[in-house]
């Protein structure tokens, strides 16, 4: 599957309005993502969280390829909440 987001390492910096989210492409320019403005009280937080989401997201297809080989092997048919989670969590950021 390609990725559909910026791809690379999505960095926090700090400005005068907020928190920005960015990205740093091949040449070296800033790509915008998104902007956090500070007067929410979980501003920092909720920046971070945003930077985080392409590994998060690539650890769970890591996962999601791990239980697709090995489900049967551990779990029969049973599909644990967490892989049901996981899976619900990657369908909704690639669509």
């Amino acid at each position: 599957m390609k990725t559909q987001h910026t791809p690379g390492e999505w960095n926090i910096y700090q400005t005068e309005k907020g928190y920005s989210i960015e990205s740093t492409s091949k040449s070296g320019s800033l790509i915008p993502i998104a902007q956090v403005h500070r007067f929410y009280a979980n501003a920092k937080t909720n920046a971070k969280l945003m930077a985080a989401a392409p590994e998060m997201l690539e650890a769970l297809k890591d996962i999601r390829a791990w239980y697709e080989n090995n489900h049967e092997k551990y779990f029969g048919t049973y599909t644990p909440v967490c892989f049901s989670k996981g899976l619900s969590a990657i369908k909704k950021a690639a669509e």
